[in-house]
């Protein structure tokens, strides 16, 4: 091995031997699109969505896309889901795709957390159900601003009426009695 295979490297020639030595390259990794894809029970299919998120990864030009499947009801908090596991691996510049952002979680809430777990980590989020994009674009933020308050106003309106007719009162089966 020559010192000039070396020079590729931005960084000292003994760092640089080391590195190649280890088989670790400087050459940037380039920007990953995941789709996560969940269904509540092993009936549902997901052959539609998944032809849905490659038609809009080719109209947006986000490359190859991988799928993550899971079978799992929502009611399994997010952080014991795939979906934990997708965010993890994801780096910023990263596309995470989904069929539409309610499939993320079972509440509001649980769908703001992720995206905002995502925001932080500067990953690109499209659903395609509504064409949302949040991307750090002025339409991410004003869609991330309407998601917040709706979820604050979902939080107060929903521990308002539980205190005032309680618990059972809020689920939809006792509203219809």
């Amino acid at each position: 091995m020559g010192v000039s295979s070396l020079t590729q490297y931005p960084c000292s020639g003994t760092f640089s031997l080391n590195l190649l030595l280890l088989g670790i390259t400087m050459a940037p990794q380039r920007p990953r699109t995941i789709s996560y894809l969940r269904v509540s029970t092993s009936e549902q299919d997901v052959t539609k969505n998944q032809a849905d998120i490659l038609m809009l990864a080719h109209r947006k030009h986000l490359g190859h896309v991988q799928f993550v499947e899971e079978t799992v009801s929502s009611r399994v908090p997010w952080r014991r889901r795939k979906i934990a596991q997708v965010l993890d691996t994801l780096h910023a510049g990263d596309t995470l795709v989904v069929s539409e952002l309610s499939r993320l979680g079972r509440s509001m809430l649980e769908c703001m957390e992720i995206i905002a777990i995502a925001t932080q980590k500067g990953l690109h989020l499209h659903a395609v159900k509504g064409d949302w994009q949040l991307d750090g674009s002025m339409q991410s933020t004003i869609i991330a601003m309407a998601f917040a308050m709706t979820a604050e106003t979902d939080a107060r309106s929903f521990t308002g009426e539980e205190s005032r007719w309680g618990p059972a009162w809020t689920t939809p089966r006792a509203r219809q009695k």
